[in-house]
């Protein structure tokens, strides 16, 4: 299909989506989500009427909007005037609008709410969430292209964890061998609530660390107060676990995977921890196929956790039973829908990409393993290419 059709074909779902929820335009301002259904990242605002073509108001790179994009109506515009002139010579300066609640900005909402005033706001988020949670060929391909990235970083981490090293050096080595194989070198989250990070390397006791932005898994202390988060100045030790966890991204889209390192022979505590997460993803993968919900991943591997005494390790699960989580989907962000928790009953659907991540989060020790998946007519297919075991060096 050529990439055109394909943007296209995208916006006539959201267009059949809002006809049905009756809404009569939409306002994208989100960047990413300006992408996904232009083709053309510049920072600009979409706006699609429910029954003609979108037009792009482009604040910056108009030019390059223009060969990026299939949209045939690009305009340059600087700010909300600019907006409101164009709703209203399109006639939308009244009914039902449709915003990203979700990431747009308290400034922004309150100048469109007092600019128009014959307008009605509805959140549009969860429905273009919803139609990006099921990825196309070419953006499975993309990802598929992130885990041969990532594939590479963990070569890396084989050839130069030793005694003796830092984390932060780990990591560096790491972070560079993927951006030498092609790693965008950007991770998008849908959130203001922290930035990207490059690779988590905690080892040894920093295996139990929860801190930083509040993502309830292995994160490190960091190097400062300022950033606790990721990879420390701790000398990794004979005996040590050493989790590497990073994110990969191609052509904008990521990947996400985790690997337990063993520095020698570890002791049967350690070894117990990655048993457990191991298997915890396993029966998560057994479960997945078209039509099951989504919260059967969640119980499948918390049911190893339950079994074995130790539920209040699973993700920290006594300390933070507010954030149950297995895991999450992805694409043009890190975490995309749908949300992997006891209380997603929405159906799987073949071409979602999801990623698993039990966790085994206590004080002082902890494992985790991960892989991005994606939701095939026949089941589960792992796309992540490391190996799936504890790796020695």
């Amino acid at each position: 299909m050529e990439a055109s059709m394909m943007f296209k074909r995208r916006v006539e779902e959201l267009q059949r989506r809002m006809a049905e929820a009756g809404v009569s335009a939409a306002l994208i301002t989100h960047i990413i989500d300006v992408y996904y259904f232009t083709g053309s990242g510049n920072r600009a605002m979409l706006i699609v009427p429910v029954d003609r073509d979108p037009v792009m108001l482009v604040q910056v790179g108009f030019e390059r909007a223009k060969r990026d994009s299939w949209v045939k109506d690009i305009r340059r515009g600087f700010g909300t005037s600019d907006l409101k002139k164009l709703l209203e010579e399109l006639g939308l300066d009244k009914g039902v609008l449709g915003v990203n609640m979700d990431v747009i900005s308290a400034n922004l909402y309150l100048k469109l709410t007092s600019l128009l005033k014959d307008v009605r706001f509805t959140d549009l988020s969860p429905t273009i969430l919803d139609i990006r949670a099921v990825k196309d060929e070419e953006e499975v391909k993309l990802i598929e292209r992130a885990t041969d990235i990532s594939r590479i970083g963990h070569r890396r981490v084989e050839e130069v964890l030793e005694p003796g090293i830092t984390e932060v050096e780990l990591s560096t080595e790491v972070e560079y061998a993927l951006r030498k194989a092609g790693h965008d070198g950007f991770i998008r989250h849908r959130t203001w609530k922290f930035n990207a990070y490059g690779v988590i390397g905690p080892s040894g006791p920093n295996l139990g660390v929860i801190t930083g932005p509040g993502a309830i898994t292995i994160t490190g202390p960091g190097t400062s107060s300022a950033l606790p988060y990721g990879a420390s100045n701790r000398r990794i030790e004979r005996g040590d676990m050493v989790l590497i966890d990073f994110v990969t991204s191609y052509g904008g889209y990521h990947c996400d995977e985790a690997r337990m390192y063993a520095v020698g022979e570890v002791d049967e505590k350690q070894l117990r921890s990655f048993k457990l997460v191991k298997e915890a993803e396993e029966k998560a993968l057994e479960t997945i196929k078209p039509g099951k919900l989504v919260s059967d991943l969640y119980w499948a591997a918390r049911r190893v956790f339950e079994r074995e005494g130790l539920l209040d390790y699973f993700a920290a699960y006594a300390e933070y039973s507010q954030y149950t989580y297995l895991g999450h989907g992805i694409g043009l962000e890190v975490v995309e829908e749908p949300s992997i928790t006891p209380h997603n009953n929405k159906p799987l659907r073949p071409g979602m990409t999801l990623c698993l991540e039990p966790k085994l989060i206590a004080p002082h020790w902890g494992a985790s393993f991960e892989d991005t998946v994606l939701v095939a007519e026949d089941g589960p297919q792992v796309l992540t290419k490391s190996p799936r075991e504890l790796i020695y060096v």
